[in-house]
């Protein structure tokens, strides 16, 4: 039996394969070598960077991120009129009620500091 070494032989990885281009395996191939990085780091950075975006994307086709548009009401700060009409048309919500929402809301958290925290 032949001991396995580096990555291939270490539980923690799995091998993942996919078919592309010949001379874009090639160019790939000799940045790499030429810049003296290991085709699996390098691959594993795109893919992962590449799941990151997918789980929490920075935009939704140059649209706010929700996530953002969230975090601004819960600190008290109402998004701009362009941030929530991108928004809504991005969740297929009704504008005004997005309107309504992120005004109740601000008008709530910037009123009088709540004496309970």
């Amino acid at each position: 039996m032949t001991l396995q070494r580096g990555r291939r032989g270490d539980s923690n990885f799995k091998q993942v394969t996919g078919l592309i281009p010949k001379a874009l395996a090639l160019r790939f191939k000799a940045l790499c070598a030429g810049t003296e990085r290991d085709m699996s780091g390098v691959i594993e950075e795109l893919i992962a960077d590449w799941v990151k975006k997918q789980e929490h994307p920075a935009h939704l086709d140059g649209v706010l991120d929700p996530v953002t548009f969230l975090k601004k009401l819960v600190s008290g700060t109402r998004p701009t009129d362009a941030e929530i009409v991108e928004i809504a048309r991005a969740l297929d919500i009704q504008e005004e009620s997005l309107f309504s929402f992120c005004d109740r809301l601000t008008t709530e958290t910037t009123g009088e500091p709540d004496n309970d925290v």
